[in-house]
Order: structure tokens, then C-alpha cells, then sequence
């Protein structure tokens, strides 16, 4: 969909797929007003503009429903569906608010999973931005990715693989066959209420994408930045994640400023 914000043009796209896994354990949103109004894509699917009085914001979130512990697809469903609600309703006045806003409704949305779905959990990526400043804010080890013309930022996994790569024990190429990739050491359902990790966005960037980890956990690391520098659309990015090898869930999020659109991104195989 196109959207205009901040002065700007976006097309935003959203897939989420079982892959080869008999279910879905995946969630998925995104949420944009501008001028007045409100356009989203949910559980449900696409919903019709609304009228909405907030000044132009952008909310996106993707959720992994962890397939080790039980009822994983419900705490996803969970998540995504509160974290949406709070989506539609908070005032997000600026981008500072609206982070603390965001920890707050994961706080108590774990809340509602440790009653309603003991022993469950789920990831939570998530994209906000208000007056232009953009933020990416996580919890376990689905990503958001940020590409520029020359450089690409991914955000850190919670998880012992990434702890080792960054302390320089293990490369990453070597983080997706460790013995312990699959292991996430932060988690919605985990106890952890809200303690999430932030990163502002510096401006100028080309196209961004939040994914669970069945987009990316099967690739080099290079080949995962040339399909998403190369993809067109979410469900290019998760057709392309099958092809090359996922076994997993895929569901992805993707912005792409609409210079980016019109260069002409395609489908890289």
C-alpha cells in the first residue's frame, strides 16, 4: 500500500506463512495514520480506512510464537492483537512517549499471557515512529532491518549466539548452526514486563524490514542483505526465504521509501 507520511512516500507490505511447518506460530500488524486517517493490516487481514484525529505515525510489529514451549501460536496471536489495540488507541504525541508507551502495553500484555497461557511466550519486533523519528524496539530474536544506499543495521538478538558473536567467539555465519541458535534468552511470557531494547533510526535510510528469524535464519548473512535489497514486497522477501531453505514459519513487514519503489526492486531468487 502507499501511504504518505511525514512528508514523504512509503509502500508498505506484509506476508506471514506456515512455510513447511503444519502451523502458523507467526503474527503480524502494521498501522499507519496520515492525514486523518488510518489504515492497517492485522490479524484479520486489511481493514478500510478510518478517520483518525492523531497527527501522522507509523507502528509496525511482527511476533514468533516460540514452537519449544506450549500454546507458541496463541501467544503470538496474543501479542500482536493487544500490542495493536494499544496501536489504535494511545496518543503517541512524540517518539519518546510513544517507546514508553509501547513497553508499557508489552508489560501488561505479558501479563495477560502469563494468566490466559502459562509456559508460552513469544518475540516481539516492532517499528514506531512519530514526527519522523523512528524507532526500533525488540524482545528476543526476531529482527528489524534498516538498509541505506551504502551500509545495512540489524538489531541484536536476545540470545546466547548473539552474545557470542558480538564477544567474538563465534562469527555471524556461524550464529544459524550453533547448537544454540534456536535458544532466546529474552522473551514476552518470560517474566521480563516490558524490558525491551531500543535504537533510534538515523534518518535517511532506504527501506527497512521486521522479520522472524524463518526469513533469515537459513542464509549467509550477505545473502540475506542482497534478498532484501533485492525483494519487492514482504511476500517476495518470504517466498525467497522458502526457496533457499527455511523450514520455518516466515513473516515479514517491509517499508520502502517510494524512490526505492521506483527503481525497480525485484525478486532475487
Amino acid at each position: 500500500m502507499d501511504i504518505g507520511l511525514f512528508g514523504d512516500r512509503f509502500w508498505v507490505t506484509a506476508a506471514t506463512v506456515a512455510g513447511r511447518r503444519g502451523e502458523n506460530q507467526d503474527s503480524m500488524f502494521w498501522l499507519a495514520v496520515s492525514g486523518g486517517v488510518v489504515r492497517r493490516n492485522g490479524p484479520s487481514g486489511p481493514a478500510d480506512p478510518a478517520p483518525d484525529p492523531r497527527g501522522d505515525l507509523f507502528v509496525s510489529v511482527v511476533c514468533d510464537g516460540m514452537g519449544g514451549l506450549p500454546d507458541g501460536a496463541a501467544a503470538s496471536d496474543l501479542a500482536v492483537k493487544a500490542l495493536e489495540g494499544w496501536a489504535l488507541s494511545d496518543p503517541m504525541e512524540d517518539i519518546d512517549s510513544a517507546i514508553q508507551s509501547f513497553a508499557d502495553a508489552v508489560s501488561e500484555a505479558e501479563r495477560r499471557l502469563i494468566e490466559e497461557h502459562p509456559g508460552s511466550g513469544t518475540t516481539v519486533s516492532a517499528m514506531l515512529a512519530v514526527d519522523d523519528q523512528w524507532a526500533s524496539v525488540h524482545l528476543g530474536d526476531s529482527r528489524c532491518y534498516v538498509l541505506w544506499e551504502d551500509h545495512m543495521w540489524r538489531s541484536r538478538d536476545h540470545s546466547p549466539v548473539e552474545s557470542m558473536f558480538r564477544e567474538g567467539l563465534i562469527s555471524e555465519e556461524e550464529m544459524n548452526d550453533h547448537p544454540l541458535a534456536n535458544i532466546v534468552s529474552r522473551y514476552m511470557g518470560g517474566g521480563f514486563f516490558g524490558s525491551i531494547s531500543v535504537t533510534r533510526v538515523p534518518p535517511g535510510w532506504d527501506r527497512l524490514a521486521l522479520c522472524t528469524d524463518g526469513a533469515f535464519g537459513y542464509m549467509p548473512p550477505s545473502d540475506f542483505e542482497e534478498l532484501l535489497r533485492g525483494c519487492g514486497s514482504a511476500r517476495d522477501l518470504a517466498e525467497s526465504a522458502l526457496e533457499r531453505g527455511s523450514t520455518d514459519n516466515v513473516t515479514a513487514v517491509t517499508v520502502l521509501r517510494s524512490s526505492e519503489r521506483r527503481s525497480g526492486p525485484s525478486r532475487v531468487r
